[in-house]
């Protein structure tokens, strides 16, 4: 093995020690081939180097075997044992290794794979796998960008981004099931499979046999409210019944009725009604012509839960209408008569009094 360096003062006798030492063992030494080299030197030394000129190669001893270190072209090459490391590698100008597999631009401070001309800081040309956490500030894609076989997929031709969707078809595209824990907000057209939200109507819930309901909002020409529909597209408006927000109600098409539950094997009977007791009752109402002034307003919670109805005056009276008002009507039937709200606003019934009707007209009818 080689002794290292070794000042040698004027005069001084080298032994054949020395010059084995610190000139044989630790020279770089040539031959024409690793057969010759092996003839010449039988018992190599570790930290032995020589270079074969018939390969242009040079060759490092380790202890056990030649290792091949650096070739006629100054390419590092990596030995039996692995590729040699460096623990600081420096440059006075670009490095490649592999023409361009790994390319450092020194006078932009730039590194490219697969990549000769890097434009940013790290410019890879191919495809890039991250097996570990990766944060980016702000990332541009000049590709599509697809994660995990299209988990994530953003699709730069149409600005479209699908999620277990490699070929969405709308801005944001979801195959499988969404969660939102804040609110959901669309501004247009919102749909799903056949239910869908839309500019002017509110919210619109089809099934596949075309029925279903819609609630919408009103417009210059139309009043907020329901439409219930039993066949065919919403525009023709077939066997519809619409539920205004100003309280009135109607059948769009102008076929079928309105139906409660009446069958008796659903019913107690608790007792008949007398049509004399209800021919008194009748003349006490006092039917009058009447107008709206205010209307009831429910009132949510942060929940987004009803919690209460109230008042609320209206910035013009509605329409004049005939019918009961509620103190006079309770006089009558107080058992017909509810409450609602933190305000006791008084309602009174729109059907369930029809038998009251029935039996004041069969008492008429027995009076001749």
């Amino acid at each position: 093995m080689g002794d290292g360096y070794r000042t040698f003062a004027g005069g001084e006798t080298l032994t054949a020690a020395n010059v084995m030492g610190y000139l044989m063992e630790q020279a770089v030494m040539v031959f024409a081939d690793g057969t010759a080299r092996d003839a010449a030197v039988s018992t190599p030394e570790e930290g032995m180097a020589c270079y074969l000129t018939g390969t242009n190669m040079f060759q490092l001893y380790d202890g056990s075997s030649w290792q091949d270190i650096i070739d006629a072209a100054g390419e590092a090459q990596g030995g039996a044992d692995g590729p040699i490391v460096a623990t600081t590698l420096s440059a006075s100008g670009d490095a490649a290794f592999d023409t361009d597999t790994l390319f450092v631009d020194v006078s932009t401070d730039r590194v490219g794979i697969n990549d000769s001309t890097p434009s940013y800081s790290l410019d890879v040309n191919g495809t890039l796998r991250v097996t570990g956490q990766s944060t980016f500030a702000g990332a541009t894609f000049s590709s599509d960008l697809n994660v995990d076989s299209g988990v994530l997929f953003a699709d730069v031709s149409t600005n479209r981004v699908g999620i277990n969707d490699t070929s969405p078809s709308h801005a944001l595209d979801v195959t499988g099931t969404g969660r939102f824990t804040a609110d959901l907000i669309v501004g247009d057209q919102f749909t799903v499979g056949k239910t869908s939200i839309e500019s002017g109507r509110t919210f619109h819930v089809e099934d596949t046999d075309d029925r279903g309901s819609e609630i919408y909002r009103g417009t210059a020409t139309a009043t907020a409210g329901i439409v219930v529909f039993s066949s065919d597209d919403f525009a023709t408006q077939q066997s519809q019944f619409i539920f205004y927000a100003d309280g009135d109600a109607a059948k769009a098409s102008g076929a079928g009725d309105w139906e409660g539950i009446s069958d008796d094997r659903m019913k107690n009977i608790l007792d008949r009604i007398d049509p004399d007791e209800a021919l008194r009752r009748f003349a006490m109402l006092d039917p009058v012509v009447f107008e709206y002034t205010h209307l009831m307003q429910a009132i949510s919670d942060d929940d987004g839960r009803q919690s209460d109805v109230v008042m609320r005056k209206l910035d013009q009276p509605k329409p004049p209408q005939a019918g009961v008002y509620a103190s006079n009507f309770e006089k009558a039937f107080p058992e017909l008569v509810k409450e609602r709200g933190s305000e006791a606003i008084k309602t009174v019934p729109v059907g369930s009094w029809d038998a009251w009707v029935t039996a004041a007209i069969i008492g008429l009818i027995r009076r001749g």
